[in-house]
């Protein structure tokens, strides 16, 4: 079979057995230069292989992870974004100008709502408040009044 593949590369007039010899022994060297890649080893070794372990994946998820926080209303994403980044609850509450147990608060109804984001991809996100608009068709205005 090899012979006839290589059948063009023939010159007529040259001796035929020698010439599909070395055809032949071409094709042995060429198969045994590819074995030197390939290993018989028996189906349980492969299980104590290391390998890569799926790249691919890692990247989906962080790929959703990101579409459900942006799906996270403002508040809630800030504080899980600061409880994510080892934020002490103090510190992070007052860089959010709330009360501590508000940021606790934040963080485990983000958390769980961003469980939900994540393993259900129909979930409700957050949904801008609409704004109030008085009787006569004006939003409110609360410029220059003081309270207190």
């Amino acid at each position: 079979m090899r012979c006839w593949s290589a059948r063009h590369r023939f010159q007529p007039g040259s001796n035929f057995g020698a010439w599909s010899r070395v055809v032949m022994r071409n094709s042995f060297h060429s198969s045994h230069r590819r074995d030197r890649f390939h290993a018989d080893l028996p189906e349980e070794a492969f299980d104590r292989i290391p390998g890569a372990e799926g790249g691919q994946d890692l990247a989906v998820e962080v790929s959703d992870i990101g579409r459900a926080l942006d799906r996270l209303s403002p508040n809630h994403r800030n504080a899980v974004m600061l409880a994510a980044k080892g934020v002490p609850n103090t510190i992070a509450a007052a860089q959010l100008s709330i009360p501590e147990g508000t940021f606790k608060s934040r963080v485990a109804r983000g958390r769980l709502h961003l469980r939900q984001l994540i393993d259900d991809p129909d979930a409700l996100p957050y949904r801008k408040p609409k704004m109030e608009v008085m009787p006569s068709g004006k939003p409110r205005s609360w410029k220059g009044v003081i309270i207190g």
